[in-house]
């Protein structure tokens, strides 16, 4: 027996040395499998990542189907598109506003096109702008004591007028504001009292303001045409009043250089009838014509006597721009 315990711990040793070094690698540990390369820590060896007790399975990836051409809609040559509703002045519907219209008389600086960019803006046509200086005569009528009084006389207007073309260019609404001045000599031909004084008209001076309102009719071609040579003709009639200050000389023929004179304001309603000539340039217009105005003025110039009708012809030249 005591052999045995002496030689029984060294033969168990001896095995257990044995069985260590006979064995071989096996598979990895779990914990092999969560961690970055699959190595576990401490030992000698790589191990595979793909332990089915913890990783998950790796799945097959899957090829996304390639989707086929998109065909358009499209049109052979053969067939032919369906036409645009047209626009205004026969202009194609997408045209764009300021497209060059071939038909000369829409063609201007007024105008679709020509000197201006846009067109006229709004429903109706474009807006014109000129000036002018009449010149004329005048003739004093009346059964009043002053119209009697006097002689023919000269008269003189300077003014602005706005016209308001229609879409065709042939009439237009016309504004007209201006500044008159006439003069009329006295004929001597009664003698008068004044203030208990008896005296002669010598003459007659009036300045007014006035505001009109009229119509013209254009008789060839447009009126807002430029950018021609085409001489146009003019018709226009108007009505407006004017309000101004006037004064009267007298002449006292019981004292030797003697010299009296009355001021007062006054009103007048005028009617006038105009022709024009047009003449283009280019970019602006001469206006030449001549006007037939007929007025009535109130006032007080000599007291309770002095109202009478007033004739004027005129000529006329001006510009349009």
């Amino acid at each position: 027996m005591s052999g045995i315990r002496r030689w029984l711990p060294g033969a168990v040793l001896l095995v257990g040395f044995s069985v260590s070094f006979a064995q071989t690698p096996g598979g990895a540990p779990a914990i092999v499998a969560a961690l970055p390369g699959g190595t576990l820590v401490g030992s000698t060896g790589a191990y595979s990542a793909a332990v089915g007790a913890i990783a998950d399975p790796v799945m097959p990836l899957k090829t996304a189907a390639v989707a086929g051409p998109i065909v358009a809609n499209s049109i052979s040559a053969s067939e032919t598109p369906p036409p645009l509703a047209p626009g205004p002045h026969g202009l194609p519907g997408d045209a764009p506003v300021n497209a060059l219209i071939p038909n000369w008389t829409t063609v201007g600086s007024n105008g679709l096109q020509g000197n201006n960019c846009c067109g006229p803006v709004g429903s109706d046509g474009p807006i014109g702008q000129e000036v002018y200086v009449r010149y004329g005569v005048t003739y004093a009528q009346g059964d009043s004591l002053l119209a009697r009084n006097l002689k023919r006389g000269q008269t003189a207007q300077i003014g602005a007028r706005t016209q308001l073309f229609n879409t065709e260019g042939d009439a237009a609404w016309a504004i007209d504001a201006h500044v008159a001045y006439a003069f009329n000599r006295g004929n001597g031909a009664n003698i008068i009292t004044l203030e208990t004084e008896p005296v002669s008209i010598h003459s007659l001076h009036r300045t007014s303001v006035g505001l009109g309102l009229g119509r013209d009719w254009f008789l060839f071609q447009p009126g807002f045409i430029l950018d021609s040579w085409d001489a146009n003709f003019r018709l226009g009639a108007d009505l407006g009043s004017r309000w101004g200050a006037g004064h009267v000389n007298f002449d006292t023929p019981f004292e030797i250089g003697g010299y009296r004179r009355r001021y007062d304001v006054f009103a007048q309603a005028f009617g006038g009838l105009t022709a024009t000539m047009e003449i283009p340039m280019g970019g602006w217009t001469w206006l030449i014509g001549g006007r037939a105005e007929a007025d009535y003025m109130w006032s007080d110039l000599i007291p309770r006597d002095a109202s009478f009708y007033q004739y004027s012809f005129m000529g006329m030249l001006g510009v349009r721009y």
